[in-house]
């Protein structure tokens, strides 16, 4: 299971202030390649690293929808966090 354990729902940020987003991924599967996208809007935003962390910075206002996706290395979905709400305010 994999889960954004930072920011929490409903969070507020400035435009163009860095939101540090950080991961939790209890008992990945080691025995197959994977990759980690972190998604705004259904919009690739990062690709994760080992390190679970991620700093996004928004360059425009709005409610935005993260998610984390992991990926075989086929590309095939394995599966994705739950959903984490936060708004940008200009």
């Amino acid at each position: 299971a994999i889960t954004i354990t930072s920011p929490n729902d409903g969070n507020i940020f400035d435009t163009g202030q860095a939101v540090n987003i950080r991961l939790s991924h209890l008992y990945p599967d080691n025995s197959v390649k994977y990759s980690i996208e972190l998604k705004a809007n259904n919009t690739t935003i990062a690709l994760v690293k080992e390190n679970l962390q991620v700093v996004w910075v928004p360059n425009e206002s709005g409610t935005f929808i993260l998610e984390a996706v992991v990926f075989n290395e086929q590309g095939e979905e394995l599966y994705r966090s739950p959903k984490v709400d936060i708004i940008v305010e200009q």
